[in-house]
């Protein structure tokens, strides 16, 4: 069976089952000219949330678990992660019950565990941002348009925001929304209107700005416009980049932007 189709066929199902059928119509529409928010889905588009990912599958794939790293963490964003994003359960512990799954034995486990917790810390508090996101975002907040960042993770507000200082973009994104507060992720409703209600603006006048395909689907949902950067195989959105600092192209020529 063709791959492709598969995955297509996979996201439209997992689309439906989630109440997301009007995210399966495809545009190819500019941004809409009142269009003066956006919310940047922060893993992956702002900074590389794989770096702790890679080192994981590269010692589970030493000590003989043979996968790719889409198909791994595909399983586990779908089945697993969702209770550790909303605070409902311990991250070690469900990363556990992950590998166990996959065919691992529970001494394994523990043993590899037990490694990886400070490889994890040392990981995450060395995140940096993406090549040509600081200048790209400093553009766009020159432009006059309205950023927050939203996640689906472990990490608070407070450590999100934290986060953001540490990359020197805070003065551009001086907000963020957590999963992990909210009991709640994307693509769920709320989770979007949180990042809406801290811009102060109905959804029609924010664009989304994401990866994910069920996210990004999400956000379609609830009538925003949807850019795709970094993108999944099987995404759908409104409009597509190769690269983030193309961003600043398509904002430049809205009315936003020439009233500056």
């Amino acid at each position: 069976m063709n791959s492709q189709f598969t995955i297509v066929g996979h996201y439209q199902f997992r689309c439906r089952s989630l109440g997301l059928e009007s995210a399966l119509r495809r545009c190819d529409d500019a941004l809409p000219p009142d269009l003066c928010g956006m919310i940047c889905d922060m893993g992956d588009i702002l900074y590389d949330a794989s770096m702790w990912r890679r080192w994981l599958l590269q010692l589970l794939q030493r000590f003989g678990l043979h996968t790719n790293y889409r198909a791994f963490y595909r399983v586990w964003e779908r089945e697993f992660a969702d209770a550790v994003n909303c605070g409902q359960a311990d991250y070690w512990e469900t990363l556990s019950r992950f590998l166990l799954s996959a065919g691992l034995n529970q001494a394994l486990i523990d043993e590899l565990t037990a490694a990886a917790r400070s490889r994890c810390r040392d990981l995450q508090a060395n995140v940096r941002p993406l090549p040509g996101v600081r200048s790209t975002v400093a553009s766009l907040d020159n432009l006059g348009m309205a950023m927050v960042g939203i996640a689906n993770g472990t990490e608070t507000k407070e450590q999100l925001r934290e986060r953001l200082c540490d990359m020197q973009l805070e003065q551009y994104i001086p907000a963020a929304v957590s999963s992990c507060d909210l009991g709640c992720t994307m693509p769920a409703a709320e989770a979007y209107q949180a990042a809406l209600a801290e811009l102060g603006l109905p959804p029609e006048k924010v664009a989304f700005v994401g990866h994910d395909a069920i996210e990004l689907a999400g956000a379609r949902s609830l009538g925003m416009t949807t850019i795709a950067v970094n993108y999944d195989l099987d995404a759908q959105a409104d409009i597509y980049l190769d690269r983030f600092e193309q961003l600043i192209d398509l904002v430049a020529r809205l009315p936003l932007a020439q009233a500056v």
